[in-house]
């Protein structure tokens, strides 16, 4: 899992060990470290270095085994118009929210298709179907991601791998924290864990290439 020690990477992290899962948590904040237990392996990494994400994903099966689940959670926005926003913010955003999940997936979904098992799940955004201003690099970046999900769905479908998107609505976490407006009636973290973790278990073995909305009701409908 990667954005292992933001908002919604401890919630589900928090989920996943109370069922007794092992996981790999990923972050480049080098705090994650403080995740150690005997079921989780941190592991520090600035998914920008396609090198180090690759070497990430080798360090984690040569320890823990074959990877069953990857969740791409890790994620960053910045909130500017257009005019403000610069080519670095654009890289940066692109690099961390779309092109990580691919070298991860590259790294991990030919595994699960030879043993005709494995699951991702891409957390998406609201914004991964829909427009918005002072936002241009993460609606691109998100829209990216979604494609990516639905590509690779039917790309490995037929190999019993099953691969789906979250797409939360307005949620309290520490990259939404700096943004202005009420936040009263935003999602809590462990809302779109709970949706994370269902994609992840049998009873969604049907679901593929699936975008699942979490907007919640009576929430906002933007950030």
């Amino acid at each position: 899992m990667t954005g292992a020690n933001g908002g919604i990477g401890r919630a589900l992290l928090a989920r996943l060990i109370a069922k007794g899962d092992t996981v790999a948590a990923l972050d480049r904040d080098p705090e994650v470290a403080r995740l150690a237990s005997a079921n989780v392996q941190p592991i520090v990494v600035d998914l920008r270095d396609v090198d180090a994400a690759s070497a990430a994903i080798a360090s984690a099966i040569s320890d823990l085994g074959p990877i069953d689940i990857l969740v791409n959670n890790a994620g960053v926005m910045h909130k500017k118009s257009l005019a403000d926003h610069t080519v670095e913010d654009w890289d940066l955003e692109m690099d961390v929210n779309a092109r990580a999940a691919f070298v991860l997936c590259r790294a991990v979904l030919p595994s699960m298709a030879t043993r005709a098992s494995g699951i991702v799940v891409n957390v998406a955004s609201v914004w991964a179907s829909r427009g918005g201003p002072d936002r241009a690099a993460y609606i691109a970046a998100k829209h990216a991601l979604l494609g990516l999900t639905r590509a690779l769905a039917a790309e490995y479908a037929p190999y019993g791998v099953r691969v789906n998107a979250v797409s939360p609505g307005p949620v309290r976490t520490p990259m939404t924290s700096g943004l202005d407006g009420d936040q009263s009636e935003w999602l809590e973290p462990g809302e779109i864990a709970e949706a994370i973790e269902y994609l992840c278990s049998d009873g969604a073995s049907g679901v593929i290439g699936a975008n699942l909305e979490v907007l919640g009701r009576g929430r906002p409908a933007g950030l």
